[in-house]
């Protein structure tokens, strides 16, 4: 499930945090919000994303959902696909892309071992053109502003990566999903889902374009 801030906050409290690039407002209320963890909208890198009540299936909105030659023909960057044994052009369970056409999501079924409390069960990867500089310092940036547990930058294959590991004690409900993101070929690159990391790297390192 992707979401901002847990359901009890009131609409204005989410809007000031968001106004704010997604720091709380603590002189403001007193105390510390409760939050959830990692979870795109979380640090406001995708807006306009939906989130899901159901762990092992997204919910976007029904009029983003296309087909792969949809989403080739109509996407503004090249489509990659992972080609994994968890994840391939033959498991695709859905495919979405929104309005703007600046991004893709390729949904697969959840890893045989996945923990059933993980509120995203499911292994997505969000494809879309990354417009936030040198990705080294965004990435260390994010993790200065907002520092929780399980959140790290580290290297894969010579790219500079953010990893947020799954289950951290931050999250409101010690839930969210492992996930990692970062920049190849000018895209944004996020693989999300399930519990193991190092499952997402992999699946991350067999991406091809379509």
């Amino acid at each position: 499930m992707l979401r901002v801030w847990h359901r009890r906050w009131p609409l204005f409290v989410v809007l000031a945090a968001l106004a704010m690039g997604g720091v709380a407002i603590v002189a403001a209320l007193g105390e510390t919000p409760p939050r959830t963890v990692y979870d795109r909208q979380t640090q406001g890198m995708a807006p306009g994303l939906s989130g899901s009540d159901n762990p092992d299936a997204p919910s976007y909105p029904d009029e983003w959902r296309s087909s792969l030659a949809e989403a080739k023909r109509g996407a503004r960057f090249p489509v990659l696909l992972p080609d994994h044994e968890t994840a391939n052009e033959g498991n695709l369970t859905h495919i979405f892309v929104r309005p703007d056409d600046e991004a893709v999501m390729l949904d697969f079924p959840p890893a045989s071992d996945t923990d059933i409390a993980i509120r995203q069960r499911y292994i997505e990867v969000y494809l879309s053109p990354w417009t936030y500089g040198d990705p080294e310092t965004r990435f260390r940036e994010s993790i200065e502003v907002n520092p929780t547990a399980g959140r790290r930058m580290e290297y894969m294959d010579g790219r500079a990566v953010l990893i947020q590991e799954a289950r951290s004690p931050d999250d409101i409900e010690v839930a969210n999903p492992a996930l990692i993101r970062f920049v190849m070929n000018g895209l944004d690159i996020q693989v999300s889902g399930g519990t193991d990391v190092e499952l997402l790297k992999e699946i991350a390192r067999t991406l091809r374009r379509s």
